[in-house]
């Protein structure tokens, strides 16, 4: 193999690493598991409004909506990769974003007296994702490049 092929191969394997993370970032912030996820948040935050059996059922429902929209998106991937320790920092902070957000909205909500501040907060917490998704991709395209 002479310099000429080696280089051209070293540029063919850049060009697929590329495709292969905007594939990766593409899956993970499709529009239809965005929406669903909010959903879930959304039912799983609202349930601490419900009485007593109704609560755990709404709750079981939801977090059953949010694994199976991970678990069909992880089966039917079509580019699989571990990742890296500042992508998975990036996601616990995103989650603590959200927790903390549903936080400011929940005590928002009791201080103006609002009926029903759980359903309130998860609202305003699902509609603050779904708004926040183009922003959360491209930070989430830096850390992944």
């Amino acid at each position: 193999m002479n310099p000429d092929e080696a280089r051209a191969s070293l540029d063919e394997i850049r060009r697929l690493q590329d495709r292969t993370r905007d594939e990766y970032i593409r899956q993970g912030t499709s529009r239809p598991e965005v929406l669903l996820v909010a959903l879930g948040l959304f039912i799983v935050f609202a349930s601490f409004d419900l009485p007593d059996p109704w609560d755990l059922i709404a709750m079981l429902l939801a977090d059953g909506l949010i694994f199976g929209v991970l678990a069909v998106g992880y089966a039917r991937a079509s580019v699989r990769r571990k990742p890296t320790g500042a992508e998975v920092m990036f996601i616990l902070a995103m989650s603590a974003y959200v927790i903390v957000g549903f936080g400011a909205f929940l005590i928002t909500a009791r201080m103006i007296g609002l009926p029903a501040p759980y359903t309130i907060a998860g609202a305003a917490t699902a509609l603050g994702c779904i708004a926040s998704t183009r922003p959360f991709r491209r930070a989430y395209e830096k850390v992944v490049r």
